[in-house]
């Protein structure tokens, strides 16, 4: 939660940023969204996170693979096969993955040596990607973790957020959304997706701005004062 000084101090930059607007108005100011702020440092993916993570990833995988086993079999109909494109990003999706970029995935940090990962995501993930093995299943997954990720937070966690493909995501990472965005969600009226300043504030002050919409973030130089 912010306190009212940091509070105070985003909607001044946002106030701000709509008065430099070309033709500003009252029914063109861009709302506030308020995010967390994530300010861990990057650094080497830790041999035994690496390992730790792929050891308990394999005893979920086997369970999964079992499940998507008897689905096939069952159904005695050809699956997807590893070339399978990932699912279509829809325009919400790219408005909110640009805002978690100016927050940097504060809310990833949760999923340090599981990132999340629960049979019911893999079973998903393994019929999307037509795996058929644990061990096909199991090196897909190792493949994705990225040699530098930020310090006590998820194995999958990169400078440039989640390295896994949005199909091999546990389905609440693809599924969360912080307060402030659900907030800001119940505000669009009929589906709209407005533009909007989005600050990313850690506890301290707000750390970084930037207007965002469907197409993109712009950043906001000198979001601290």
């Amino acid at each position: 939660m912010h306190n009212r000084t940091i509070r105070a101090e985003a909607e001044r930059i946002a106030a701000h940023v709509n008065d430099a607007q070309p033709h500003p108005s009252r029914a063109t100011r861009m709302p506030l969204a308020m995010l967390p702020s994530n300010d861990r440092v990057s650094s080497a993916m830790p041999a035994q996170l690496r390992e730790r993570f792929l050891e308990r990833l394999r005893p979920k995988l086997a369970e999964a693979m079992e499940h998507v086993g008897e689905a096939r079999d069952s159904l005695r109909e050809p699956q997807a096969n590893a070339e399978s494109p990932p699912s279509p990003v829809t325009p919400a999706e790219r408005l909110f993955a640009n805002a978690c970029a100016t927050c940097r995935g504060e809310c990833c940090t949760g999923g340090t040596d599981h990132a999340h990962l629960d049979v019911a995501s893999l079973e998903r993930a393994a019929i999307t990607y037509g795996w058929t093995t644990v061990g096909e299943a199991h090196a897909a997954y190792a493949r994705q973790i990225p040699h530098t990720h930020y310090q006590e937070s998820c194995v999958y966690h990169g400078v440039r957020g989640c390295t896994l493909p949005r199909d091999m995501r546990a389905d609440i990472c693809n599924r969360h959304l912080c307060g402030s965005l659900s907030v800001l969600t119940r505000a669009m009226d009929d589906g709209a997706r407005p533009p909007f300043v989005a600050i990313a504030a850690s506890w301290l002050a707000p750390q970084r701005a930037a207007i965002i919409d469907v197409d993109g973030m712009k950043p906001i130089a000198r979001a601290r004062r």
